[in-house]
């Protein structure tokens, strides 16, 4: 609840059933709640509207203290507290949803979330927690591969100079090196090209465990603790030395398009089996 973005409380309104109207009151009402001022937002409620409402006390002013400040907030009925209640917290220690733990009531309420996306990302989600799952986020057999992305199979093999010593995949995508963009079935988050074709450079600086990672998706950047990971540059402070290359290429063999696998590179490398991803945020 310390700091929840408006529309993030306002979507998990909806999600509750709760109007539009009344949502965006209540969104109001909870962030006059928490700023150091006076002042009311269009919807909101501050000091008077609380002594005006009969109500004995007056917000707080400041971050909220406890979760259960919610049921005090002016509009705030018990049993749409009730409700909230599983999907709140003021202990988190970051502004962001951790889409790997967040329940679907909270998924659904993110910004450009819908039904459909979020089904998907939760089949997708229960295979990644901890247990026995399959080499390729498919499954495990190597005859689908060819299905799925583009790795070093029997087309490259009877075509690439040198290849026919190559451990490769027992089927044939029709392309030795790389191939048009969107030209495989795609994963459950309907991404393309997620396995083969081009690896994909991350983020991240490469680490040689997980301990410590971020859990809520954003790039792991300090501290790494591997050769030359961690480097100064001209006084600006410690840059990415290696970095994580994921997903495998046209040139990989089955072993290394596995969804585990990752190699770590000099940023400076050029490879022509080596690439990235681009992305950018749609506004609903």
């Amino acid at each position: 609840m310390g700091e929840d973005p408006d529309e993030l409380l306002a979507g998990l309104f909806g999600v509750l059933g709760v109007g539009s109207d009344a949502a965006a009151r209540l969104v109001d009402a909870i962030a006059d709640w928490k700023d150091d001022d006076d002042l009311p937002r269009v919807n909101g409620a501050e000091r008077d509207d609380y002594k005006r409402a009969g109500l004995a006390w007056v917000p707080r002013n400041g971050p909220f203290e406890a979760v259960e400040e919610l049921r005090l907030v002016l509009g705030m009925t018990p049993t749409l507290y009730k409700r909230m209640l599983p999907f709140v917290t003021i202990y988190s220690q970051s502004p962001r949803v951790n889409p790997a733990t967040a329940p679907l009531e909270v998924l659904l309420a993110m910004p450009g979330a819908s039904a459909e996306l979020i089904t998907r990302f939760l089949a997708a989600r229960a295979r990644t927690q901890q247990g026995s799952y399959p080499r390729f986020w498919f499954g495990n057999e190597e005859t689908d591969l060819c299905r799925y992305g583009n790795g070093a199979d029997q087309t490259a093999k009877s075509t690439i100079a040198g290849a026919k010593a190559w451990t490769a995949a027992p089927c044939s995508d029709g392309y030795a090196y790389t191939s048009p963009v969107g030209s495989f079935a795609a994963n459950p988050f309907g991404l393309y090209d997620m396995l083969g074709n081009a690896s994909q450079w991350t983020a991240d600086c490469y680490h040689d465990g997980y301990a410590g990672a971020p859990s809520d998706g954003s790039a792991w950047t300090p501290g790494a603790r591997f050769g030359r990971m961690m480097i100064a540059v001209g006084g600006s402070g410690p840059v990415c030395g290696l970095r994580p290359v994921r997903g495998g290429s046209w040139y990989n063999f089955p072993k290394n398009l596995r969804a585990a696998v990752r190699i770590w590179a000099d940023p400076d490398d050029r490879v022509h089996y080596v690439g990235f991803r681009v992305a950018r945020t749609l506004t609903p």
